[in-house]
């Protein structure tokens, strides 16, 4: 056999030689050695017909995913700002979802559902907050057989939320998926008198899970906004007033990772809720590998703050946020 390079002429699209050795290479998954062993043909014309086989439309590839990436800008957010890793969202807007946000939300919490389990390691002690994105990835999360990952409820429970959105259901159903123990945190998330803080946190249903927190190696957290107490999570499960959220605003602070607020350059603002909380050390966190999850315009602010406190280790996001965070970074 020769692998004579003169071109061949660009087939029809019914062209039946192009037809038979993409069927072979792409249906029949045989190799282009054994494809030219089989037809006679050189290695070099089976490579060629393929190329015209797609040249000629005989062969259209199409990757359907709801969880495509934006690798452009998923580089240029590792670059920026040090990560890790970034995986931003791409073809949202085909998600069939009610509305923008949700359509924003379910994108970004389906990549992060396929990329967690690669991102864990056999060895890790997963921490997990709560709300809507993390409820988001539990749905999508597929089982890990084999798997025997420990998941630790980074922060207390909030009187008002959703069903299926609460730290104890998906700290619960996260460690289902991950084959792993549960380890839970049943008491609220804000406490009112210091005393009182310090008597429950010494329960034992509770101290277990609190002494828990400094073996914790991944966190899986949201990011949370003070662009808009109308859609504020933390109000609307009840875990701050609106005026409390205010005095919050007018100090500077413009959004919270687990509880913790900080403002626009990324500086961590103690404040009188720092002393009422439940919740994993920021120190602690530190510690940990920090997978933030979060998307959509109402956030946007947040999370180039939330990048800019050095905590962040993963980013998962939307394109559009992607690209504000790239241009105010």
């Amino acid at each position: 056999m020769s692998d004579d390079p003169t071109p061949l002429p660009a087939p029809a699209a019914a062209d039946p030689m192009a037809a038979h050795v993409a069927r072979l290479f792409y249906v029949e998954q045989l190799t282009k050695q054994e494809i030219a062993a089989a037809t006679g043909l050189s290695r070099f014309k089976v490579a060629r017909l393929l190329e015209h086989a797609r040249a000629a439309g005989i062969v259209s590839i199409e990757i359907r995913s709801d969880a495509l990436i934006d690798h452009r800008l998923s580089q240029a957010l590792e670059r920026r700002f040090g990560l890790e890793h970034a995986l931003v969202a791409d073809g949202y807007e085909e998600a069939g979802a009610t509305s923008r946000d949700a359509a924003t939300r379910d994108a970004v919490t389906r990549v992060a559902a396929a990329w967690l389990p690669q991102l864990l390691h056999k060895d890790d002690v997963l921490g997990v907050a709560w709300g809507s994105t993390i409820a988001g990835i539990a749905a999508h999360l597929p089982a890990q057989t084999g798997a025997r990952i420990p998941v630790v409820q980074l922060c207390g429970a909030f009187a008002n939320m959703q069903r299926g959105q609460g730290p104890i259901e998906l700290t619960i159903g996260i460690a289902q998926s991950l084959g792993g123990r549960a380890h839970t945190l049943p008491l609220p998330a804000v406490l009112g008198e210091l005393p009182l803080r310090r008597e429950m946190l010494r329960h034992p249903a509770v101290a277990e899970t609190i002494q828990r927190f400094g073996d914790v190696t991944t966190a899986l957290v949201s990011i949370g906004s003070m662009e808009d107490k109308d859609r504020s999570a933390l109000i609307g499960s009840g875990g701050l007033e609106p005026a409390e959220f205010e005095r919050l605003r007018m100090n500077g602070v413009v959004g919270d990772l687990l509880l913790h607020p900080f403002d626009g350059t990324g500086h961590f603002i103690r404040t009188p809720l720092s002393d009422r909380t439940v919740v994993i050390a920021i120190e602690q966190l530190r510690q940990a590998r920090v997978i933030a999850v979060a998307g959509g315009a109402h956030k946007r602010r947040a999370i180039t703050a939330a990048l800019r406190t050095g905590v962040i280790d993963v980013l998962v996001t939307d394109r559009e946020t992607a690209e504000f965070v790239l241009a105010e970074g």
